[in-house]
């Protein structure tokens, strides 16, 4: 294929091959009483992936208020923009393997 390049104005041949595609994967990983939860979702936009973050975010904040106290939670956010990378995780103080949630966004190459 070739297209014009707007600077130089020649024709330039255009290998398809060349461009990578990215998807933007949230995993979600979690124990609720010992009971194990994963789900997945795929967005091809960055910022499309970290609102959705804020959401499932939210709902931790909130399924975790439902088993303990707002004081016996830690929690912990990431999100490095430049990197394409964000995490957040909430968990029982003392006891992570009974009750946590773990929600990562990653960069991925569509192949």
């Amino acid at each position: 294929m070739r297209r014009v390049n707007p600077h130089t104005l020649e024709i330039e041949e255009v290998n398809h091959q060349d461009k990578k595609e990215y998807v933007y994967v949230i995993s979600e990983t979690g124990s609720w009483d010992y009971e194990q939860t994963s789900s997945t979702e795929v967005f091809k936009d960055f910022d499309r992936a970290l609102d959705r973050l804020e959401q499932k975010i939210t709902e931790a904040k909130k399924d975790m208020k439902e088993w303990i106290d707002q004081e016996d939670t830690e929690d912990e956010k990431l999100i490095d923009r430049e990197n394409y990378f964000a995490s957040y995780e909430i968990y029982e103080r003392g006891d992570f393997s009974r009750l946590h949630d773990c929600i990562v966004v990653e960069k991925k190459e569509v192949k």
